[in-house]
């Protein structure tokens, strides 16, 4: 079967109900230049294609994709990166732009809002393209585990969007975990100070943020929600806005989580709790994010992590040590009272308390791993010149994390999850929200 009569014949449906396609194309073998088309092109989209531009000699820019083309994908002075390419074709619905280009594509980049990774994705994959997304991999836990298991049966090249991941923090806290540093350690604060787009609300969230609207004529509002249950148009979803609505995001965690404490859970082996202690919530309405929130997950091999959201909320040794110019970040604390400070994505830790002549090496001169950053390493990875540090096996348990966190400040109230299972213990309200039902009328393709 082609590309193209696997779409129209409804194969897209059928990964949304959970059942994988009936055929296996694979990857397609690595060219001179990769054939990329491009889904999700304003707000954070613009700025990934701005990020890619700086490598347009590797690949070819086939075609763009978002649900309101006309409309978004500028920068601020006007310019509409996506044009540096030349007329690539636009289109506002994914599924159209994959039946006429999915035989000529190597892959496809999104950044659409989170509540519309999974299907586009999975489409995607299930052709045999490579994909880069945006963090976090999905919108809900399940999602994020069909994603993982699909990128694995389709042999085909993934990116998570967390840049952290390739660069000085990534080599350094690597380099530090091998050396055994990192033995030991039974706690790490992680923290996100600055104020978000839900807190003007302070808590209170007028109906007016909610109430249903006229769909505007550019904008093909079923199209934006995809498969996920519906809900009346507001204009206050739109350009990034989404974010303050758990039913489209994943909160604080899912925004800066996976570029704060990612690099330390991979290389301190934490995967997932069994245990998510809430033990302070502000500002909670169960449909948004918290003002503020206070959380510990618990690891089965005895680490606790704590995560702080909100402005004022910080770990203690911030407060004790009266840190100016303060920015999200994490706290390690070593088990001979040695204390490591780090901020955010690739910035690489410090030492803010004690350490050792050989831990001061360390911290220091590490092997660098890094010949490209993270957009250009997932393009030379498909041209067989490297691998992805964040592929969505490697992704997916943070992504895991991030959704057990926001299930929990969703609830208020602290859960116990089984790790084998991957199931809350003894909780049919927590465990419903693990998995977004998808509306059965939003169909593969239309036309």
């Amino acid at each position: 079967m082609k590309r193209r009569e696997f779409i129209r014949n409804g194969g897209i449906a059928a990964l949304l109900a959970g059942v994988g396609g009936c055929f296996s194309i694979g990857a397609k073998g690595a060219s001179r230049k990769v054939n990329v088309a491009m889904i999700g092109v304003g707000g954070r989209g613009a700025q990934l294609v701005d990020a890619f531009w700086k490598f347009h000699g590797l690949f070819n820019l086939v075609a763009v994709c978002d649900t309101d083309i006309e409309r978004t994908g500028k920068f601020p002075n006007g310019e509409i990166p996506f044009r540096r390419f030349g007329d690539a074709p636009r289109y506002s619905d994914f599924r159209k732009m994959l039946d006429r280009h999915a035989n000529e594509l190597d892959a496809v980049v999104i950044a659409t809002p989170d509540c519309t990774h999974f299907p586009i994705a999975m489409a995607a994959m299930d052709l045999g393209l490579h994909v880069y997304c945006e963090k976090p991999l999905a919108h809900a836990y399940d999602e994020v585990r069909a994603m993982a298991a699909m990128a694995e049966r389709r042999h085909v090249i993934t990116q998570m969007g967390n840049q952290g991941h390739t660069g000085r923090h990534y080599d350094q806290v690597k380099f530090l975990a091998e050396q055994g540093f990192l033995k030991g350690v039974k706690r790490i604060d992680c923290f996100m100070n600055l104020p978000r787009r839900w807190h003007k609300w302070n808590g209170r969230v007028p109906p007016e943020a909610s109430a249903a609207q006229p769909v505007p004529k550019w904008l093909d509002w079923d199209l934006w929600l995809a498969h996920n249950p519906y809900r009346p148009f507001n204009s206050g979803y739109l350009d990034g806005n989404w974010r303050a609505w758990y039913c489209f995001g994943c909160g604080v965690l899912g925004d800066w989580g996976v570029h704060i404490f990612d690099c330390l859970h991979e290389f301190m082996g934490l995967g997932l709790p069994d245990r998510i202690e809430v033990l302070d919530l502000k500002g909670a309405t169960g449909a948004n994010p918290p003002m503020s929130a206070t959380m510990r997950f618990h690891f089965p091999n005895g680490v606790e992590l704590n995560w702080r959201e909100g402005v004022g909320n910080l770990p203690e040794f911030v407060v004790e040590n009266k840190e100016r110019g303060l920015t999200p970040g994490k706290v390690v604390y070593l088990p001979d009272g040695t204390v490591l400070r780090g901020t955010s994505h690739e910035t690489p830790l410090h030492i803010a308390r004690g350490g050792s002549d050989a831990l001061e090496d360390a911290i220091d001169d590490y092997p660098r791993d890094r010949r490209w950053n993270h957009y250009e390493a997932f393009i030379r990875a498909i041209l067989g010149e490297c691998r992805t540090h964040s592929d969505f096996r490697s992704a997916a348990d943070v992504s895991k994390l991030v959704s057990l966190g926001c299930i929990a400040q969703a609830l208020g109230r602290t859960l116990d999850f089984d790790v084998k299972a991957e199931r809350f213990v003894n909780d049919d309200e927590a465990n419903a929200l693990l998995k977004i039902p998808s509306r059965p009328e939003w169909k593969g393709f239309k036309g």
